[in-house]
């Protein structure tokens, strides 16, 4: 049974992401936008505006105050999912945004780009960053403690590393 519908990206969309509550759905696309729905509606709660290149993935915080997105721009947006209003923005990879998750607190995101994975606070300070011997990672996965990361990449490494701890 289909539940709704949602048309609102003037392109494709590239990723999509549900809240822990099953409250909202999230929607990253070629657009350069973000858009958040209504699970229960459908109706669009907002449109997440500021990137300035392709936005290919996006995450809720475990909690569902915030919303991370990763654009093509090299950046990381964290969005306060109430007020939808940009609170960082978080700058210094070298590639498009593989994938993001944020940490079960809420006061971290790890994210992964072309060729580094990065820590960064939820107000834009980087915390750690790893390079990896290869390039082009396929995707980032977490465990649920937020101790243990992996990424495959297209010279066939597995990586699987540890955080540093953050006072």
């Amino acid at each position: 049974m289909m539940l709704h519908t949602c048309k609102g990206h003037g392109d494709t969309v590239l990723s999509v992401a549900v809240s822990k509550d099953d409250q909202y759905v999230a929607s990253a696309s070629v657009d350069q936008s973000t858009m958040v729905w209504s699970a229960s509606t459908g109706q669009l709660v907002h449109k997440l505006s500021g990137h300035s290149d392709v936005v290919r993935t996006c995450a809720f915080s475990p909690k569902g105050n915030f919303l991370v997105s990763g654009s093509d721009d090299t950046t990381i947006k964290i969005w306060n999912l109430k007020s939808g209003h940009e609170i960082a923005c978080c700058k210094g990879h070298e590639g498009w945004i593989v994938g993001v998750r944020f940490s079960p607190d809420e006061n971290s995101v790890v994210c992964i780009d072309k060729n580094s994975i990065r820590w960064w606070t939820v107000d834009g300070h980087r915390l750690q960053t790893y390079y990896l011997k290869g390039q082009f990672p396929k995707f980032l996965r977490v465990n649920n403690s937020f101790s243990t990361f992996v990424t495959v990449d297209d010279s066939g490494y597995l990586y699987l590393l540890q955080a540093v701890q953050v006072v």
